[in-house]
Parts: structure tokens; C-alpha cells; sequence
């Protein structure tokens, strides 16, 4: 992708709220990866340098969850470490993809992501009202973790959903430590992802550049923006955006 004196400032605006977006409500990927692919980046490329650029911009969300992080010492290290090789997995099968396949997978992949997003809270909330006394084992869990990783490699848009999902059936109760949780293996599953795809080259150093400045001041500045726009009209333009952007994909595709 060509940049000019149009296309810089447009990636930056699109990083902005994409990292703002993530600070408040989560769902960054939806405005930024499907802005990519109007901009004309290939489909693949457009994937991997967007997941680099927003897993640099968020390392420092982890910080504002570091107290619950600690409280967690002995599932950390078991959800990360599933997590990560799930995600390692994840990448490699993104990059031995042939690249018309993703094109033709791309419509699904939204869609999935924004009925995750759309309906998540509401699973959450079924299962914490309906949840058994026992919860499920580290087996189960490990096994829910590392699929939640291949996904998360792959694609990643709804994920800390389905993460959120998984702790509480693991029996974590409290909703600061799911999501101090969530945001540390995220961190993982993201960034050894981003590893993968630099190593291999697979991500566009310029865009990624300027998306990633505009992500990490937008992840800044989520608190304001949070302050002025409450979540759940933020959370229902997501997925009215979700929803156009998958319509117009099923359309191209």
C-alpha cells in the first residue's frame, strides 16, 4: 500500500479510534481491518499488519489490571501458556492459507466476530446465572484456551469474548480478575502472533507504523472518550458497523 498525503492521515484517524475503541469497549478490528481492505491491501496482509499494530498499541492496557494479574499467579501462567501455542498454531495456519481461500473466509470471519461481539455479554451473563457448583477442569479448560488461541492467531476480532466465556466456567468469579486475565493472555496470544508474522515478514512496516502511533493515542485517550459515550451505545455502532461491513463483504466476495 502506496502512502501519501491522504492515506497517512486517513490510517492514522483509523488507528486513533481503533486504539479508542479497544481502551472503552473492545471491537477495534472491526473498524480497522475492513478499512484496510477498502484502502486496497491484500486481504492477508491487511490481517497480519493490523494484528501487529493493535497488539503493540495495547501492551500498556495490562498495566491497568496489573493488581489483578498478580492475584492470579497460579492460572496465569496455565491460560497463557495454552493460549500462546494455541496462537502459534493459529498463525502458521493463517500463513499456509492460500490467499483466495481467506478472501472467500473473510464475510464468515465478520460475521462470526460480530455475532461474538453482539451476543457475548449475554453468554456471559447465562453463565454465570446458570453456571454448575463444580466448574470444568484444567483439562477442558486448556483445551478451550488453545482453541480460543488458534482463533486468535488466525483472526482474533471477538475473542476476549469467548475468553471471558471460558473463565467463567473455569469458576473465576470475579469480573476484574476474568478481565485482568483476559487482557494479559490476550497480550500473549496477539504477540507471539505479531512475532510470527514479523519474523516471516508478512506485515507492512509503514502502515503498520502509522496505524500503531494512532492506536496507542487512541488507546489513551479511551478514558475521555469513555466518559462522553457511554459503552453500550459504543458497543451497539460496533456492531451496526460490524453487521454493514459484513454485508458488504458477503457482497464482494
Amino acid at each position: 500500500m502506496e502512502l501519501t498525503l491522504l492515506t497517512i492521515p486517513a490510517l492514522f484517524l483509523i488507528g486513533l479510534w481503533a486504539g479508542a475503541v479497544n481502551s472503552v469497549a473492545g471491537g477495534g478490528t472491526f473498524f480497522s481491518f475492513p478499512l484496510l481492505l477498502l484502502f486496497g491491501m491484500p486481504p492477508m496482509l491487511a490481517n497480519t499488519t493490523n494484528k501487529f499494530a493493535l497488539w503493540f498499541a495495547s501492551i500498556a492496557g495490562v498495566t491497568g489490571f496489573w493488581a489483578e494479574v498478580k492475584s492470579l499467579k497460579g492460572q496465569l501462567r496455565f491460560y497463557f501458556t495454552a493460549g500462546v501455542i494455541g496462537s502459534f498454531f493459529g498463525s502458521v495456519l493463517l500463513l499456509l492459507t492460500p490467499p483466495e481461500r481467506f478472501e472467500a473466509m473473510i464475510p464468515w470471519l465478520l460475521l462470526a466476530s460480530t455475532l461474538i461481539f453482539a451476543f457475548g455479554k449475554r453468554l456471559i451473563a447465562y453463565l454465570r446465572r446458570g453456571a454448575a457448583t463444580d466448574p470444568i477442569g484444567k483439562p477442558v479448560s486448556a483445551l478451550g484456551q488453545g482453541v480460543i488461541g488458534i482463533y486468535g492467531g488466525f483472526f482474533a476480532a471477538g475473542m476476549g469474548m469467548l475468553m471471558m466465556a471460558l473463565y467463567e466456567l473455569s469458576g473465576i468469579k470475579s469480573v476484574h480478575q476474568m478481565n485482568g486475565l483476559k487482557t494479559f493472555v490476550g497480550l500473549g496470544i496477539n504477540g507471539i502472533s505479531a512475532l510470527t508474522f514479523m519474523v516471516v515478514g508478512a506485515v507492512d512496516w509503514a502502515v503498520a507504523l502509522v496505524l500503531l502511533v494512532g492506536a496507542m493515542i487512541g488507546g489513551y485517550g479511551g478514558a475521555v472518550l469513555s466518559k462522553k459515550v457511554p459503552e453500550p451505545l459504543l458497543r451497539r455502532m460496533i456492531i451496526a458497523y460490524g453487521a454493514l461491513m459484513t454485508a458488504y463483504f458477503f457482497g464482494k466476495y
